[in-house]
């Protein structure tokens, strides 16, 4: 599980592509550790590897706190977090970066665990998954670009495009309703806890050096960009542009407008050289 990222680094592979692999070969390595072939029941890696609020205050048993992060309780829950994983996590890793992306994802799924912990101190259970760390990308994703409509799966059901600030409300909703009536054996407690963490600690994690691709940060006329603001979702990122007093954030939420943003004399693609947006039919355009 430490190697694993450490490979995703060196070799410069996504980090949600990384993480996934990580997470099934674990899953993998749960079943094929048990004398009855089961995630759970007999698995030597599950025993080894799980949290509990006795295991965080045990010197040898510590590190569970983070290995419990990649392992699942079953098949059903494996796939869930993939999913989720996958669809949140692409979309924010390709705008913030690896590192930034790996940071808020690792401090996510640790404060999930330790609120887990503190709520049931003194129980002798066990709390498996990464779910607490793919609801701080969520909430990480809510905090920086909030106002944006995406698709995301309640379960498996699709829900319709909404803000990403209502997904992350919503599901928040949904998990504390689970956490006060234990209806279904999830630790509620744990994904609320990590997308708390990932909401407030984006900012932060956004003055770390990235490498994210983008260009290079020039002076914005804020009225050159409000001519190509034709619809109302570039008409809500430029909102963001010009309300953003973190400047790394604001080249962000640029970049995104460049992408979305589209040619007013032929309708294709915008690129960006040095202080010049341009398009392939020859408009050009000083910022």
């Amino acid at each position: 599980m430490v190697v694993g990222p450490a490979i995703i680094f060196w070799r410069k592979i996504p980090i949600v592509y990384g993480l996934m692999v990580v997470i099934i070969f674990v899953y993998i390595l749960q079943i094929a550790s048990s004398s009855i072939f089961h995630p759970l029941a007999g698995s030597l890696v599950f025993s080894d590897l799980v949290f509990s609020p006795a295991r965080l205050v045990s010197p040898t048993h510590f590190h569970t706190l983070f290995t419990s992060m990649f392992l699942h309780a079953s098949t059903i829950h494996l796939i869930f977090n993939l999913f989720a994983l996958f669809f949140i996590g692409i979309m924010l890793e390709r705008r913030i970066g690896v590192t930034r992306f790996f940071v808020i994802y690792l401090i996510a799924g640790l404060i999930g665990g330790l609120t887990w912990a503190v709520i049931h101190w003194g129980e002798f259970i066990g709390a498996v998954g990464a779910s607490g760390a793919i609801m701080g990308t969520l909430g990480a994703f809510a905090r920086l670009y909030g106002r944006e409509r995406i698709r995301m799966l309640l379960l498996f059901f699709p829900l319709p495009p909404m803000p990403a600030y209502m997904i992350f409300v919503l599901l928040l909703l949904i998990d504390l309703i689970i956490a006060l009536t234990s209806v279904l054996p999830i630790a509620a407690e744990a994904h609320i806890g990590g997308a708390i963490a990932g909401f407030l600690i984006a900012p932060y994690v956004m003055r770390l050096p990235s490498k994210v691709g983008r260009p290079k940060q020039v002076r914005v006329h804020y009225s050159i960009l409000s001519q190509l603001a034709t619809t109302r979702e570039l008409q809500e990122i430029l909102a963001n542009i010009e309300k953003e007093t973190e400047p790394d954030v604001q080249q962000v939420w640029f970049t995104h407008f460049l992408k979305k943003a589209r040619c007013p004399k032929c309708g294709g693609p915008l690129g960006i050289r040095g202080g010049t947006l341009y398009s392939d039919c020859g408009w050009r355009t000083r910022l």
